[in-house]
């Protein structure tokens, strides 16, 4: 799995740093920023281990905005990212947050259920209430 640069602490600061200002309210500056991460990643993308860690942010955002158009964007790049990384849910606890955010209900369900077995049920312990008490009383 080839990394970005040598220094990877730059390239996360600068993901740390977008994430500050969308937690600021500066949601367009988040955006704009992550995005330009995400064009700094040479192709093949899915590649580097960055890929993840820049997917990830975009969702978070995506989620935390309730934007649901820059969900099913980034979405897709969740699941291709760093395919090497180890799979504990997380992508799979991502898009049932997506599929919720977006009203499919179903997906959603089998979403989080791929998660928790995935996590052995520790998903629930990193995303909102709210996603636990649906999967909990769904169906």
């Amino acid at each position: 799995m080839p990394e970005l640069s040598k220094d990877q602490m730059d390239y996360i600061q600068r993901i740390g740093e977008a994430e500050l200002e969308r937690n600021n309210g500066n949601v367009d500056f988040a955006v704009k920023r992550i995005n330009e991460l995400w064009k700094e990643i040479p192709e093949p993308k899915y590649d580097y281990k960055e890929s993840y860690l820049v997917a990830w942010s975009m969702i978070e955002t995506a989620l935390r905005t309730k934007n649901i158009d820059l969900m099913k964007e980034w979405m897709p790049h969740v699941f291709k990212a760093n395919p090497e990384r180890y799979d504990n849910g997380d992508r799979e606890l991502y898009a049932a947050q997506v599929e919720y955010e977006c009203g499919d209900l179903a997906k959603s369900y089998e979403y989080f259920d791929i998660a928790k077995k995935k996590s052995s049920g520790r998903c629930f312990r990193k995303c909102d209430k709210k996603y636990k008490e649906f999967y909990s009383n769904y169906k």
